[in-house]
């Protein structure tokens, strides 16, 4: 199915220990870049939330933030080197007594030394840790695929409808090269009749059929409208195809070759309307170019 880069997803757990959360966001990127933001103690599971987005996402800037409440009793706690502080005190008690200062006072102090107080960390069960983490994120990472596929949707929509609009200028291109052919042909008489007043000479009718036929060929777009209409079937058939794999790069390719034949029409017209018709056809393309770009 056609999928948007753009997207979001969330999952939540409490768990034995503590309580996780993930968001992943994502915008339009032309290759997969990954961002992920995750506390210190998750340094070592970052590289595999990498891997794994690397897995089930192909295109767009994705921003992952994890946060983890831990539970009490795998939260860091603060504790006192009882033998280290007994030492000091030992070794201030003379000078508290020259100063006449009761050694209890001396804790403050002596308590911001290095090594007095202690962070014991609390060894972590890692694997069942990580394997939560794991879980979670394939869970918002499924959501934020889904809100992709219902964006990709909503544009593929759009983009058949614009598609369908060209097909329907290309026809009335197609259908007004008779009516060209014709205006050719009496501005052509007129110019003639003009430039022969008071004149003996005329244009003999072979020459004006022969220079309304150079014309003719000169303008005649019938191979770029073909070829316009076989990008355009392409087109359509890939965003209705509903294949799983991402089709952003091959929508971009269809897109240039529409712009080329269009281009080349617009570069033979003679025409204003056709003029006109292949400005709008361009303004079209460039609408669907837009938005081509939010596939992945």
């Amino acid at each position: 199915m056609p999928c948007s880069m753009t997207g979001y997803g969330a999952a939540r757990r409490t768990t034995p220990l503590g309580a996780l959360s993930v968001e992943i966001r994502s915008v339009n990127n032309r290759f997969l870049e990954v961002g992920v933001r995750t506390p210190s103690d998750l340094r070592e599971w970052e590289m595999m939330a990498r891997q794994l987005l690397q897995k089930r996402l192909n295109r767009g800037k994705v921003d992952l933030s994890v946060s983890w409440q831990p539970a009490a009793e795998a939260r860091p706690k603060m504790a006192v080197n009882g033998e280290l502080l007994s030492g000091l005190i030992e070794q201030v008690r003379p000078l508290a007594g020259a100063l006449q200062t009761p050694p209890a006072q001396l804790l403050g102090p002596l308590s911001a030394l290095p090594g007095v107080l202690e962070i014991q960390r609390p060894e972590l069960d890692t694997a069942t840790l990580f394997a939560d983490l794991n879980a979670l994120l394939n869970e918002a990472v499924d959501r934020l695929i889904e809100t992709r596929a219902r964006e990709g949707e909503a544009l593929a929509a759009d983009l058949i409808a614009r598609a369908e609009n060209l097909r329907a200028m290309s026809a009335s291109i197609r259908g007004a090269r008779e009516t060209v052919i014709e205006r050719y042909r009496a501005r052509l008489r007129e110019m003639i009749a003009s430039l022969s007043q008071g004149a003996q000479a005329a244009l003999h009718p072979d020459r004006l059929e022969l220079e309304v036929a150079l014309l003719a060929d000169r303008c005649d777009v019938s191979e770029e409208l073909t070829r316009l209409s076989a990008h355009i079937d392409a087109l359509e058939a890939l965003l209705r195809s509903g294949a799983g794999e991402p089709m952003g790069k091959r929508l971009e390719f269809l897109v240039q070759e529409l712009l080329r034949e269009v281009n080349t029409t617009g570069s033979k017209a003679r025409d204003t309307e056709v003029i006109q018709t292949v400005l709008q056809m361009k303004h079209e393309i460039e609408k669907i170019r837009e938005q081509v770009m939010n596939f992945e």
